[in-house]
């Protein structure tokens, strides 16, 4: 992955609270390590059990969590402070974003957006 070639990022993810992958995870820090990237942090949204009265709130666990940002205001919030902080090029995602999604991403947090889906 060419883009990630001298460029420090952080990954993101929203994520089941049931799933873990903390080892695919370490797969991608080694990708982007082996690409003469550098993670200078990650950000994991975990998406717990539904206290929605409606059933079917499991069902949803992988739906996005505000289908502006696919991630929570709060996290977009910690994205941008995080980039400050770290002085990050860019943001890899491990979601499925769209284009919209990654545009209005990108506007609040003052970085590159990419987008890697964990499998």
């Amino acid at each position: 992955m060419e883009f990630i070639k001298n460029q420090r990022v952080i990954l993101v993810a929203l994520i089941s609270a049931k799933k873990t992958i903390e080892t695919e995870l370490e797969k991608i820090k080694a990708k982007i390590n082996f690409d003469k990237g550098k993670v200078v942090g990650e950000i994991i949204q975990r998406r717990g059990v539904s206290r929605d009265k409606r059933p079917g709130g499991s069902k949803r666990m992988d739906l996005p969590m505000n289908p502006t940002t696919f991630i929570g205001k709060g996290k977009v919030d910690e994205i941008k402070t995080l980039c400050k902080e770290t002085q990050a090029d860019g943001v890899i995602f491990l979601n499925p974003l769209n284009s919209t999604q990654i545009n209005n991403v990108e506007s609040e947090i003052d970085c590159w957006v990419k987008v890697w889906k964990i499998k």
